[in-house]
C-alpha cells in the first residue's frame, strides 16, 4: 500500500483508493488462508512463523546488510543473501572506484518498522507432512534518517594514507551529523525444505503498489493487453 502523500486520499480521490483498498483486502484474505494452510494443514510439527518476530528480523538483516555493503566485504552477512541481491551488491562493490569505500550511518528509526506482507505458500507437497518444502515471505517498511559519504583513501606526502571525502558523494549533512529521510520495503524470506526450517534471507527490496500497477496487473489476469 502507498505511505504519505503517495498514497490517494480517501476524501478527494475516492475511486483511486478503492482501487487499492480492494486489492489490499483482496491480498489479506489470500495471505491469510495460505498462512493458515502452512501452519495448520500442511507442516507437521506445527511450524513457530514467527510472524510477531519479523519485524525484529528484519531491522536487524537491513542493518547488517547495509553496514557489510558499506565496507565492501560481504562475507559476513552472505550467508543470509538470496543469489540475486547478493549478485546485485556484488557487482555494485565492483563498480566503484579504486581505493574508495563508504560510510553508512543510521542515526534513527522513524517509528517503528511496520509488517506490509507475510506471505506462506508449498513449493512441493509431499504426502508426508514432516517432509513438505514450502516459502515465507515477508515485506517489512523501514523508515530511518540515514547518511551515507563516499571515502577515497590517498597517500600524502610525507607517505601516510589519508581518507577524504569526495566532492558531490554526500546523502545527509556534509559533516555526517544528520542524515536524509529514507523509505524502503525490505523483503525477507524463510525456506521449509524436506521439512527443515532454514534461516530467514535477505531477497531484496521491492516498491510500492500503484493504481497503474493493480489495473494492469487486472488486465494481464484478464487477458487484455495493457492499454485496453
Amino acid at each position: 500500500m502507498p505511505f504519505g502523500a503517495n498514497r490517494p486520499s480517501i476524501l478527494t480521490d475516492y475511486k483511486r483508493r478503492w482501487t487499492l483498498e480492494k486489492e489490499r483486502i483482496k491480498r489479506m484474505v489470500i495471505d491469510l488462508v495460505a498462512v493458515l494452510s502452512v501452519k495448520y494443514r500442511f507442516v507437521k510439527p506445527r511450524p513457530d512463523l514467527q510472524y510477531f518476530q519479523v519485524t525484529k528480523i528484519a531491522k536487524g538483516l537491513y542493518e547488517s546488510m547495509y553496514e557489510q555493503f558499506a565496507t565492501g566485504n560481504l562475507d559476513p552477512i552472505r550467508p543470509r543473501l538470496c543469489e540475486s541481491i547478493e549478485e546485485n551488491l556484488t557487482a555494485r562493490i565492483a563498480n566503484r572506484p579504486k581505493n574508495t569505500h563508504l560510510q553508512w550511518k543510521l542515526h534513527r528509526y522513524i517509528g517503528r518498522p511496520a509488517l506490509m506482507s507475510y506471505r506462506a505458500g508449498m513449493m512441493q507437497l509431499n504426502d508426508d507432512n514432516e517432509k513438505q518444502t514450502g516459502i515465507t515471505q515477508a515485506v517489512v517498511r523501514i523508515r530511518s534518517e540515514q547518511s551515507l559519504r563516499r571515502v577515497k583513501r590517498v597517500r600524502a606526502a610525507d607517505g601516510k594514507v589519508l581518507e577524504v571525502l569526495e566532492e558531490g558523494s554526500v546523502m545527509g549533512a556534509n559533516d555526517g551529523s544528520k542524515g536524509k529521510e529514507v523509505v524502503e520495503y525490505f523483503v525477507i524470506q524463510r525456506m521449509i525444505r524436506n521439512g527443515v526450517w532454514g534461516d530467514w534471507m535477505i531477497w531484496g527490496t521491492t516498491q510500492e503498489s500503484t493504481v497503474e500497477s493493480v489495473e494492469r496487473a487486472r488486465r494481464r489476469k484478464l487477458g487484455l493487453g495493457d492499454d485496453e
